[in-house]
This record gives C-alpha cells, structure tokens and sequence, in this order.
C-alpha cells in the first residue's frame, strides 16, 4: 500500500468518526428545552407548537439537494423554518446544529428528534404530523 492509500484511508476513517460524533451528539440531544432563539423561528418555539427547523448553509452541496423539499414544505406548512447557519450562528447553536443540512423537530419546546443530512419529503412530512 501506498503512503497516499494509508493517508487516504486514515482520512476516510477520520471522516466516518466524524458523522459518527455528530448524528450521536444529535440524539443525546433529544428532550433538550430551546432557549433564547429569537424571531419567527423563537416565537413558535416558544408557543409550543410542533415545529420543524431546517439549518442550511447556501454553499453546502448536501443542502442544494434538500432545501427544495424543505420549500415544499414551508408553502403548506405555517411551521416549518429555514435558517441559514451563517446569518443565525446563534439560533444553530441554541439547536445544537453541528453539520449541514440539519432538520430539528420540536414539540412544547424540546426537542423531539434531529435529523443530520438529507431526509425524503415523505419523512419530514411524517414528522410534522
């Protein structure tokens, strides 16, 4: 084997740990209150209602793929938010957001469940039901 195949491979595994930590970190997070979040998004958090956050970035190639569905959404559902991480850094951290794309369901102000990565229309629309 190479030395680029043993860095390659070495790289490759970093990366798997990686998501490994993220979509573990995201699960602990479950039951989690939300505080301190502002605007439309806070307000409905606040409310208690069911709601479902999505947490992009324009420049994230995963997100180009998910944000269509996620305006499918947003025009039949009153309750479904899109954040852009890097004009609401603050909002993303009150969620616990450590990746794009990031879609949080929350319900009487907790979380309920996170999902890390690109999700199907016919998911996230379970998930708001």
């Amino acid at each position: 084997m190479t030395t680029i195949g043993v860095v390659l491979g070495i790289f490759a595994t970093l990366l798997i740990i990686l998501q490994l930590v993220i979509v573990i970190n995201a699960k602990k997070r479950r039951g989690r209150r939300i505080l301190g979040v502002g605007g439309p998004l806070g307000e409905a958090v606040n409310s208690g209602e069911r709601v479902l956050a999505y947490f992009y970035s324009p420049t994230c190639a995963e997100c180009r793929t998910q944000t269509p569905i996620i305006d499918i959404l947003q025009r039949e559902y009153p309750n479904v938010y899109k954040v852009d991480v890097g004009e609401h850094f603050e909002a993303a951290r009150a969620f616990g957001v450590m990746a794009t794309p990031t879609t949080v369901l929350v319900d009487q102000s907790k979380i309920v469940d996170t999902f890390v990565g690109t999700r199907s229309e016919a998911v996230l629309r379970e998930a708001l039901l």
